[in-house]
Formats: C-alpha cells, sequence, structure tokens
C-alpha cells in the first residue's frame, strides 16, 4: 500500500556524550526537500542527517529537529578572526565621528558581531553520525515512516472506493449509450423528414452516419476504464505513486469533459465521476 507524506516521529539514543533526541515530522510536498534544525552551524552534520532522511522518504517537505548533548556541540576550537574585528572597530570608529559620539567602543560590541569568533566543530563531529544520534534518528525516521504507512492504507483504501464508483458509473454509461444513440437517431431522422429530405435517403444516411461519429463516446469509455485500471493498480502496488495518480486524474478528466460534450444524455453520469474524481485529485495529493 503507499504512504501519505503527513507523519511525525520521535527517537533518542544514548553515546558517550549523553543524550540525543531527534523529532522529525512531514508535511505534503511536490517533490522532497529536507530541512534539518540544529543548535548550532554543522554543515557536514546536517547534510548526513539529510542523507539519512532522504534514503527513507521519497517525496515530502520533512523537518528534522537534532538536540544533542548538553555542550556536545560547543566542542573544538575556537578561533578569533582578528582582521574582521580590525574592520568593525574602524568601520564603527568613521560611524562614531561622522555621527558626533563621544566615548570609547566597549570589547562586548565585537563580541557580538557576527563571524569575529567562530567555533571549529572536530572532523568526527562534521564527517559521521555519533551512534547516539544514529539511534535517534533511526527511532523518529521509523515512527515517521510507520505513522505515514498507516494513512497511506487508509487513504488507498477509501481511493479505492471511490475508483471502484467510477468503474460501475462507466459500466452504466456503456449500457446505456447504445439506447441513447438509439434514440437520437430516431430523433435526426424525423426532423430530418419535417425538413423536406425524407426523399433523398443518400443524405438522410449521410447525417445519421456523421451524428454517430461524432456522438461516438466508446474511444472515451475504454480510456476512462483503463485510468481506472492503472490507478487501481498503482493503489495496490507498494511503491510511490503520488505524481503517477495526477498525471492520471488529469487526463480523466479531460475524457469525462469530452464524453460530456459528445453525449448530453450522460450529464447525471459525468456530473458523478467528476465528483468522484474530484475527491481523488485531493486525496492522491496527500500520497507519496
Amino acid at each position: 500500500m503507499p504512504s501519505s507524506m503527513t507523519g511525525f516521529g520521535r527517537g533518542a539514543g544514548r553515546d558517550p556524550d549523553g543524550e540525543w533526541r531527534v523529532e522529525a515530522q512531514s508535511v505534503n510536498g511536490r517533490f522532497l526537500e529536507v530541512t534539518v534544525r540544529l543548535p548550532w552551524p554543522a554543515p557536514a552534520l546536517g547534510e548526513a542527517v539529510r542523507r539519512e532522511a532522504a534514503a527513507s522518504l521519497a517525496r515530502g517537505r520533512v523537518e528534522v529537529r537534532v538536540a544533542p548533548p548538553s555542550g556536545w556541540g560547543r566542542r573544538g576550537e575556537l578561533h578569533v578572526d582578528k582582521g574582521l574585528a580590525l574592520k568593525y572597530y574602524r568601520a564603527l570608529k568613521e560611524l562614531q565621528a561622522a555621527l558626533g559620539l563621544a566615548g570609547e567602543i566597549e570589547p562586548d560590541i565585537l563580541l557580538q558581531l557576527p563571524e569575529v569568533f567562530v567555533l571549529e566543530q572536530s572532523a568526527v563531529d562534521a564527517d559521521r553520525l555519533p551512534d547516539g544520534l544514529r539511534a535517534a534518528l533511526s527511532g523518529a525516521l521509523g515512527e515517521l515512516v510507520g505513522m505515514r504507512r498507516r494513512e497511506g492504507e487508509r487513504l488507498a483504501a477509501e481511493m479505492l472506493h471511490r475508483i471502484e464508483t467510477v468503474e460501475q458509473v462507466i459500466d452504466g454509461v456503456a449500457q446505456e449509450a447504445q439506447g441513447w444513440a438509439a434514440a437520437a437517431a430516431e430523433r435526426l431522422r424525423r426532423r430530418l423528414a419535417e425538413e423536406a429530405v425524407a426523399g433523398e435517403p443518400r443524405r438522410l444516411a449521410e447525417e445519421v452516419a456523421l451524428w454517430a461519429q461524432r456522438g461516438d463516446i466508446t474511444e472515451e469509455l475504454t480510456r476512462l476504464g483503463a485510468h481506472a485500471a492503472a490507478m487501481r493498480s498503482l493503489l495496490e502496488g507498494s511503491e510511490p505513486l503520488g505524481r503517477q495518480l495526477e498525471f492520471l486524474l488529469q487526463e480523466s478528466g479531460r475524457e469525462v469533459n469530452t464524453l460530456g460534450a459528445k453525449a448530453p444524455d450522460a450529464f447525471r453520469a459525468v456530473v458523478a465521476v467528476k465528483a468522484e474524481l474530484e475527491k481523488l485529485r485531493e486525496q492522491a495529493a496527500n500520497l507519496e
């Protein structure tokens, strides 16, 4: 069964540094977009977490929040960019002179300026997932994927029921279409007779044949049936299918519109199928 794109998971893990905690949540998204939230800058570590999440998911907007052991992110070497600090100091002095301000520039002002002090994480911190973080991330992603699957199963069951309704309506239209064609042909014959072409059998035959060609809905019914069967097959499988479903629903909508234009007698059936397709479209937007 397919998976939903909505879910939440939480995990925890311990290692010699202490306890790691991870929360992962996801919502609908056209593509896979993973955002990692850390309490301190660690681009390589964030990328490692992002790769782990992307290996478990195919679609959706995912946010992973990492809470490390106290003090873990502050390990490493502290560097002072003296050249940048001097540039800041000179710029502040110029600003002070331009504004006519008195007083000294205190060191605590420089402390607040960006990139003057840089804490470089150790290579181990940046390049690999600590054991505690790996365990916490695995737990959070496992819960997230499980919730998405359960929600996907519920959605798939409801969608299969709606597809069955569409198939039943299509079958009903196919059975009634012959009767509609015969009745419409008879109406056409009567109209042509009233227009004094009854004595022209060839023209009468041509008009009836032209109407039959324009009003033939066999192709539309066949395509609608094929689209419904393809959607059923996707929903009964286990691969990501959201975008394929969206395409099939779009094509089904076009066929229904053509069907309605060709067969006015199918008005109620067209309305019923459109209503089901709209519901299916809303549900498909939630599937991975």
